[in-house]
């Protein structure tokens, strides 16, 4: 079974989109493919403000080493850093198939 996590959030209020983007890119392209079991991501913004990410998983182990893994990585703190943490919510769902 393959593991959607999703993390829904708003930005921070002093962050410029332009810079968030910038880092979306950034975990997009040097932190998340060098993952073992990442297998697909995206960013998406509701027309109310909230932002969402989805990552696809192989494995639920997998998707927990990465947010271990996260807990280090420069990239993902700058990202973290422009995101209001207080509405922050990540889930995790077991795929069916």
């Amino acid at each position: 079974m393959a593991v959607v996590e999703t993390v829904t959030f708003r930005l921070a209020s002093d962050t410029d989109e332009d810079d968030f983007l910038r880092a979306d890119r950034a975990m997009q392209t040097e932190f998340i493919p060098n993952l073992p079991g990442f297998l697909r991501r995206t960013t998406a913004r509701s027309d109310d403000g909230e932002w969402l990410v989805v990552t696809l998983w192989q494995s639920q182990p997998q998707a927990l080493e990465g947010e271990r893994l996260a807990d280090s990585s420069p990239v993902c703190r700058r990202f973290f850093d422009l995101v209001d943490r207080e509405t922050l919510m990540v889930k995790r769902y077991s795929t069916l198939d």
